[in-house]
């Protein structure tokens, strides 16, 4: 998928639902560049429009014990965060409308992917509470400059952590790819998830640069985990997964003004998404091709998303102003090798207990 908000002058021209048509704004950039999308966004289209579209039919498969990751893709400032959060301006600071709902209890306008999906998973358990019992797990965790860190407790990977509390990737040949000693939280409403999200968003790191006044200097993946148990059949157990990538933009050191440690924050971003990248590349190759996931933290976490174990939906955020056109050309290729990428829709193990 492709978002395009607001710009100046366009570069992004003569687009419908499913194809963008990128021209530069001088001829010695080059020719035009035309790519096609599952479905196309610019700057009219609302919040619901592209949760209904890109979200709200994984809820179903996640009750159905599968899992789901929902990813956002571009160059700082051009949309990630709001479309995954909602207004980056507002988010951590523990106002319960600033992430979600008016005062009058309604989804806000400018609500992001995760509240609304909240409320969807908690409406659709409460609709299926006859048959099942749901149980539903937050987590969240960031990573900054190679450093993990739990957004909740703020437990890190670094090795100055106490002994056997210190974060860790780990791999169940069952379940896949996970964090030791991420902690988990029980959520028993939508409002519940959306207060975990904002204490923990208040852990991100944040700064200004010369592109973004709140520019995103880490990448965040929230996981919401639902636990479903029939009533019949209290053995059985199904495990589901809605997870949210909320990605750190890839940024021009020289456009963003970075110096100093912002400017070490930039490479670090730059190269994880290199590295992604590369893997996405080596993925579209098909068979003998050997993804490098272990090249950085980024990639790991995500290499059952990546690697056709679990339903992902890739949303690539575009600035369409003529400013930014280097920029956009790179997001637009970058969701080109994405589009070649086949996912297989797998459904996590169903587990019965004795």
């Amino acid at each position: 998928m492709l978002r395009s908000l607001v710009g100046s002058e366009m570069c992004i021209r003569d687009r419908d639902e499913h194809v963008v048509n990128l021209q530069p704004p001088d001829s010695r950039e080059g020719k035009g560049k035309s790519v096609r999308f599952e479905r196309a966004f610019m700057g009219e289209h609302t919040q619901d429009v592209v949760y209904d579209t890109v979200a709200r039919p994984l809820i179903k498969d996640v009750l159905s014990g599968c899992s789901a990751t929902v990813m956002a893709y571009g160059q700082t400032g051009s949309g990630k965060t709001f479309s995954i959060f909602g207004p980056a301006e507002q988010l951590g600071r523990r106002r319960r409308q600033s992430l979600a709902k008016t005062d009058c209890g309604r989804i806000g306008r400018d609500a992001g992917i995760i509240p609304r999906a909240a409320e969807d998973l908690f409406d659709a358990i409460k609709a299926a509470e006859h048959g099942y019992e749901c149980r539903v797990e937050v987590s969240l965790v960031q990573i900054y400059m190679e450093i993990l860190q739990d957004m909740i407790t703020g437990a890190t990977s670094m090795m100055s952590e106490l002994p056997g509390q210190a974060l860790r990737i780990r791999e169940d040949p069952q379940y896949g790819t996970f964090i030791e000693n991420l902690s988990s939280h029980v959520a028993t409403s939508a409002s519940e998830v959306k207060d975990l999200v904002e204490r923990g968003y208040a852990r991100r790191c944040v700064e200004a640069t010369h592109l973004n006044d709140v520019s995103s200097r880490s990448h965040v993946i929230v996981c919401m985990r639902v636990i479903v148990r029939e009533k019949e059949d209290v053995g059985l157990v199904r495990h589901g997964r809605l997870q949210c990538v909320d990605l750190a933009g890839s940024e021009s050191i020289k456009k963003s003004g970075s110096v100093g440690l912002r400017a070490e924050e930039a490479k670090s971003i730059n190269l994880s998404l290199l590295c992604l990248g590369n893997v996405i590349s080596c993925i579209a190759q098909g068979a003998g091709a050997t993804p490098r996931f272990r090249d950085s933290k980024l990639t790991r976490l995500l290499q059952d998303s990546l690697s056709g174990c679990v339903k992902t939906v890739m949303i690539v955020t575009a600035p369409p102003g003529a400013e930014h056109y280097r920029e956009t050309l790179s997001s637009l290729q970058f969701a080109e090798r994405a589009i070649t990428v086949s996912y297989t829709h797998l459904t996590l193990p169903t587990k019965r207990i004795v």
